[in-house]
């Protein structure tokens, strides 16, 4: 499995290989050949690892969903990731210490966790991860996401933008 992923995927349930094969041919076709994408002990979940900064990726999903929208039919989200970590709650905690200042002291957040294949509690790492932040709580419209993808052994974590995370089926419905 990849052990330093940058970007999680979500795809249909049993078409895992050619989720795979989409999001490679993708980033491929956005400029990086050597990209990884690897499917997952988790259904439905691909881990990966592309060269291109993600803004270009973003760029490039939304470009092609404009253009050609029948292109991406495997690739339902793209979810950038910053750091990966070996699952853990202090692990978890670290790494979202490492990137904290990435949000203005203005910003408002929520906090995403998507756990899988894992026995650390979403109310533990959302209570930790929280103290670690004064900003305003909005669940609704915040500012930055903290972004915890959890794949078993390997989490994964970003503080982004909302509109920083792709979904495919939001796109194709003109949903912002």
């Amino acid at each position: 499995m990849i052990t330093n992923p940058n970007f999680v995927v979500t795809t249909l349930k049993g078409r895992e290989p050619e989720g795979c094969r989409e999001i490679r041919g993708l980033l491929t076709e956005f400029g990086d050949e050597s990209a990884k994408a690897e499917i997952t002990d988790v259904t439905g979940v691909i881990l990966g690892r592309t060269a291109l900064d993600q803004v270009v990726v973003l760029e490039g999903l939304r470009r092609v969903v404009a253009s050609e929208p029948w292109k991406i039919q495997l690739v339902q989200r793209y979810i950038p990731l910053e750091i990966a970590v070996k699952t853990s709650l202090p692990n978890i905690v670290a790494a979202v210490k490492e990137i904290k200042g990435r949000m203005l002291d203005s910003d408002s957040f929520r906090i995403t966790v998507e756990r899988r294949h894992t026995s650390v509690e979403t109310t533990d790492i959302i209570s930790q991860v929280a103290e670690l932040f004064k900003n305003r709580v909005d669940l609704e419209k915040p500012d930055k996401v903290i972004v915890i993808e959890i794949v078993g052994g390997v989490t994964g974590v970003n503080i982004l933008e909302p509109r920083s995370i792709f979904s495919s089926n939001q796109e194709k419905r003109g949903i912002p």
